[in-house]
């Protein structure tokens, strides 16, 4: 990733009909969670990450991942191995956590 280059990452949930998206749309960063259902995505949240404006150096590569917990609940943005955003997806009323 290049802060301000559009980039898409998204990793699949291992037991559920979820996936993480991270997108960069070359002004702001957002990490999304969707449901797959019948072929369609529907996003169930989402977490504003950055704006290009409010990055020091953006310019430098970085390094971006999606992780899952092993029950597929749980999903992780990491942004230089620093975690970033946490979806908890079991829980109804708290699916969404900036860290």
């Amino acid at each position: 990733l290049i802060v301000g280059k559009k980039c898409l990452c998204s990793g699949k949930s291992p037991s559920h009909s979820y996936v993480a998206t991270f997108e960069d749309d070359a002004s702001t960063g957002y990490f999304y969670a969707l449901e797959i259902s019948n072929g369609k995505q529907n996003i169930v949240n989402a977490v504003y990450i950055y704006s290009l404006e409010n990055i020091v150096d953006g310019d430098k590569p970085s390094k971006v991942q999606i992780g899952w917990s092993q029950d597929g609940w749980n999903s992780v943005l990491l942004i230089n191995n620093v975690p970033h955003a946490v979806f908890n997806l079991a829980d109804s009323s708290t699916k969404c956590n900036t860290v």
